[in-house]
């Protein structure tokens, strides 16, 4: 790996763990959309759109390719175990009313990269009922 390289790396990560951090504090919990719209590569509208099922898939409208991606999710994990932050599977359903269909994160619906998107990262003191609330989005 060039000293190039290296440095974005170190630089993407950084981003990400100030994104995180900054989205806990004022939430008690950290979701991938949050940390992707914090540092600027989704947009709230486009997060609202694919929320409300205008948007097939999530990934389409994040603006940085799928390398970075996978390393930002990578790095929110390892961030958050390191944090101490309890890792809980959430269900993403659409908000329209008409047809509560199960959300895609991802064009090749992978479940393991559906399952990392979906993950929440919750701060021990967020309570149990709101906890339950989270899983299903």
């Amino acid at each position: 790996m060039t000293q190039q390289n290296h440095l974005a790396k170190k630089s993407l990560e950084q981003r990400v763990i100030s994104a995180a951090e900054q989205v806990l504090s004022k939430q008690n919990y950290v979701r991938p959309i949050d940390v992707m719209i914090t540092i600027g590569w989704l947009q709230q509208v486009h997060a609202k759109d694919w929320q409300e099922g205008k948007i097939s898939f999530l990934e389409k409208v994040i603006q940085c390719n799928l390398t970075k991606l996978n390393r930002v999710l990578k790095c929110l994990d390892k961030w958050a175990l390191k944090k101490g932050l309890k890792p809980s599977k959430t269900v993403y359903v659409s908000h329209n009313t008409k047809s509560r269909q199960q959300l895609r994160f991802s064009k090749t619906h992978s479940v393991s990269i559906e399952q990392k998107y979906s993950t929440h990262y919750i701060s021990p003191m967020l309570r149990e009922r709101k906890i339950q609330r989270l899983k299903w989005r």
